[in-house]
């Protein structure tokens, strides 16, 4: 992270091994590579999208949401907390429609600590799938009407796909909403897709 919050990297949450003062927040500008080796180095792996889907509509309950079905997403997640409603920082593309409190306040832009928005937790205990932080998934990016998701049985299981398309070869998606997001990313069916070898402090 730098000094200056109105540029990209100014919003980023590590601070460096001699200031702790971020840890209880999300660690966000990884990259995908950077977040595989980290679950790699803890004994684990990304999930693959259909495993972060899972996880994130409740199972076989196949909620809309992290939390169910309560449609007020401000309320329940981490999102849209972006600078750009009262922050100067016109060089960053974030919203804020969720800053804004009833009695006119607003709250403070950025992340928040892990686990702290009651709302966004699965039934099985999984916090912030639906805000915070968008997170990588495992898979190649590729759209639903390619390969991947084509090629299988009437019903996918479990489905992962292996490799990008072609026409987005170094793309990996993302999954859930982040602070910078409009509410809609929430919603644990809604993915994304981005370069690999980009960090951005929504992710």
């Amino acid at each position: 992270r730098t000094s200056d919050p109105t540029t990209e990297q100014g919003a980023c949450t590590y601070l460096g091994l001699a200031d702790a003062s971020n840890d209880a927040l999300p660690a966000s500008c990884v990259t995908y590579v950077a977040a595989s080796a980290i679950c790699k180095a803890r004994g684990g792996q990304l999930p693959t999208e259909a495993q972060w889907e899972y996880a994130a509509r409740n199972t076989t309950t196949e909620s809309t949401y992290p939390w169910g079905e309560g449609t007020d997403i401000c309320a329940n997640a981490a999102v849209s907390l972006g600078r750009n409603n009262s922050t100067s920082a016109s060089n960053v593309f974030e919203y804020g429609a969720c800053r804004t409190l009833p009695d006119g306040g607003e709250l403070p832009w950025g992340p928040v600590p892990v686990g702290t928005t009651p709302g966004d937790v699965t039934q099985r205990g999984i916090h912030d799938l639906g805000g915070n932080l968008t997170e990588w998934v495992l898979d190649g990016y590729q759209q639903y009407d390619e390969a991947c998701w084509t090629g299988g049985a009437p019903q996918l299981v479990n489905p992962s796909c292996a490799t990008a398309s072609t026409p987005h070869p170094d793309d990996r998606p993302l999954r859930g909403g982040s602070w910078a997001d409009i509410a809609y990313y929430a919603s644990a069916a809604t993915r994304d897709d981005t370069l690999e070898m980009n960090w951005m402090p929504g992710i």
